[in-house]
């Protein structure tokens, strides 16, 4: 077996890690205290910020952090809160995100997902793909 790894960088960490945590819980703390004694902003500003925060915090922890390539080829992507086996077979394409700059997208037979392209020896493994599925898309990696 082998395992690629993401390289987390200390501003890759802030900013889909700690952000999202802090914008879900310290934007409504501090919405709050200044809405107790009547002057601030009422109770339903806090709930957008939470909400966001919260939400793009579990997206971020869905998010793959590493690969692991099985002697069979089949490939499992793991991140905090999922994972998704694959065989070289059910890979479509791997594609630049339209919307977000560091991200890739992976599409497979069942659907798709995001990944941030800072895994160690990725090229390593996307010669793998290539080679055991000749007909996988593979652009801008």
């Amino acid at each position: 077996m082998k395992t690629y790894r993401m390289e987390s960088t200390a501003a890759t960490w802030w900013m889909y890690r700690v952000g999202p945590a802090l914008m879900a819980l310290l934007f409504p703390t501090l919405i709050l205290a200044g809405g107790v004694n009547g002057n601030g902003p009422p109770l339903a500003a806090a709930v957008l910020p939470f909400a966001m925060g919260v939400g793009f915090l579990v997206w971020n922890l869905r998010m793959p952090t590493r690969v692991e390539v099985q002697e069979d080829g089949s490939m499992e992507w793991i991140a905090p809160l999922r994972r998704i086996r694959l065989t070289p077979a059910e890979v479509v394409s791997i594609t630049p995100s339209k919307t977000a700059h560091p991200f890739f997208v992976l599409a497979h037979v069942g659907g798709r997902f995001q990944f941030i392209n800072q895994f160690t020896g990725f090229h390593e493994l996307l010669a793998a793909l290539k080679k055991a599925n000749p007909s996988v898309e593979l652009r801008g990696c």
